[in-house]
């Protein structure tokens, strides 16, 4: 190299920079979806076991209370609850019978008289096949019989579910 003349630099290595916030974001958020969907995934296998179970304990030929008892048991792994009774639908009669309720864990006969059809909660679930969520009670506009002797026992809301076989739902 000639006297007086500088040599010329290396280029500048480029230094590897953190990832841009938005390539961040797009890892969380990818991330985020497959833990969601994983989680969907284990509640959809819970769900599928929970009517597993109670399928065979009906094709068994259990008892009725044996059959609550399983299902009692089975949806208290998916929400808790305090009672669980099964309705069964008397169509000619159009009254509810009661014939057991799963309280504490425990299933009970509960002696209870029919229940009318007309003008009750159960009534509409049957009639729209449709399961029902009410979370609370007493924010309802809508009353229903029973509804006030419910909240005197201290229920705020309940979850009811129809069985439907052969388009006929109970």
């Amino acid at each position: 190299m000639a006297p007086g003349r500088k040599r010329p630099k290396k280029p500048a290595e480029k230094k590897r920079s953190a990832p841009s916030p938005v390539h961040r974001t797009k890892a969380e958020a990818a991330s985020a979806l497959a833990n969601k969907l994983l989680a969907m995934l284990d509640q959809k296998s819970e769900q599928l076991a929970l009517i597993n179970g109670i399928l065979r304990t009906i094709i068994s030929g259990a008892e009725l209370s044996d059959v609550l008892r399983v299902f009692a048991s089975n949806l208290k792994t998916l929400c808790p609850f305090d009672r669980c009774s099964i309705s069964i639908y008397d169509e000619k009669a159009r009254v509810f019978h009661v014939p057991y309720m799963v309280v504490g864990g425990r299933v009970l006969e509960t002696q209870e008289p029919p229940r009318p059809f007309d003008s009750t909660i159960l009534s509409k679930v049957v009639e729209t096949r449709q399961p029902l969520l009410r979370g609370n009670l007493a924010a309802e506009e809508t009353r229903y019989a029973r509804d006030g002797e419910f909240m005197e026992k201290g229920f705020a809301g309940e979850m009811l579910f129809p069985l439907t076989v052969s388009n006929r739902a109970f």
